[in-house]
């Protein structure tokens, strides 16, 4: 039965990644394996919708311990830190979905994200992050 409900995971995170690939510019793409959690993926673009707008998806195969997923986004220009934000599921969650809004700021206009995406446990099972970055083009 485990293996029916994490193969049935699988398909819909290939699903929600042929949605993501086909809503957006480029999709920046990363996974790896994350001890008890399974496999951790995180996708990321910008919106070709609206481009003020960053898609992230952050999932896990499974979450037996009740861990929280975390999506960390920070905007760049030319190296120059600009807009910090985050955004942590519940306890127990398998993906966390969240849209964050590109600012702009006196200092510049975002032209890059960097991205940490981080299943952590509420125990001490673990805790595990993937590292990216997406380029963000403002017209």
């Amino acid at each position: 039965m485990k293996k029916v409900m994490n193969l049935g995971r699988m398909v819909l995170m290939l699903f929600l990644l042929c949605v993501f690939l086909t809503i957006s510019a480029s999709a920046v793409v990363v996974k790896e394996q994350a001890g008890i959690y399974g496999t951790i993926i995180g996708i990321n673009t910008q919106s070709r919708n609206d481009p003020n707008i960053f898609n992230t998806s952050v999932s896990v195969t499974q979450n037996p311990d009740g861990a929280k997923l975390e999506t960390i986004v920070q905007y760049t220009n030319n190296g120059t830190p600009l807009t910090k934000l985050s955004k942590i599921s519940n306890s127990g969650a398998t993906q966390l979905l969240y849209d964050f809004p590109i600012y702009f700021t006196i200092e510049g206009i975002p032209n890059l994200a960097t991205i940490a995406q981080c299943v952590k446990s509420t125990h001490s099972t673990g805790y595990y992050c993937l590292y990216s970055q997406a380029p963000i083009n403002i017209p």
